[in-house]
């Protein structure tokens, strides 16, 4: 009995998430299936769209902005490396950034090009009204490559 009302409220909750519209708030999703890969510990704007845009400008409403990187992601490298990703608006790091100080994916192993699904999340806020211009950057910590594979960079404004 415990367990279906569980369900019951994970599905409603569900359903209240995608049905419960505010006027305040606006939703946009960049995605790109195609893969995109790096052979060097140098920073990189990742592709945002399938056309290859590596930053998007979007006009929005909003004082506070929630974003949300999704994305397939694969690393090789010596023990210890790592892929570190940023997400920038109008040029700036949003919070919480730790610049290449934290790691996104990193090797599962030597050679194993396991691809893991991984988020990085952050908050913008006060922002004004208006054009943003959004970027994703990557940078390898001693990694010898990186990939990754259907990304969805999520805006939300609030």
């Amino acid at each position: 009995m415990r367990k279906t009302k569980m369900v019951a409220l994970c599905v409603a909750g569900v359903v209240f998430c995608a049905t419960g519209a505010d006027a305040n708030k606006e939703f946009r999703a960049l995605t790109n299936a195609k893969a995109f890969q790096v052979t060097d510990s140098a920073p990189h704007a990742i592709p945002l769209t399938n056309d290859g845009s590596t930053s998007k400008t979007i006009n929005l409403a909003a004082t506070i902005l929630s974003l949300s990187y999704n994305v397939e992601c694969t690393a090789d490298g010596p023990d210890g490396s790592y892929l570190a990703i940023s997400i920038l608006v109008d040029g700036l790091p949003a919070g919480p950034d730790s610049g290449d100080g934290s790691g996104f994916c990193s090797p599962a192993g030597p050679d194993s090009h396991t691809l893991f699904s991984v988020v990085r999340n952050a908050i913008v806020a006060p922002v004004a009204s208006g054009k943003h211009t959004f970027q994703v950057i990557g940078t390898g910590v001693n990694t010898t490559s990186w990939q990754l594979r259907n990304m969805m960079l999520s805006i939300t404004a609030y």
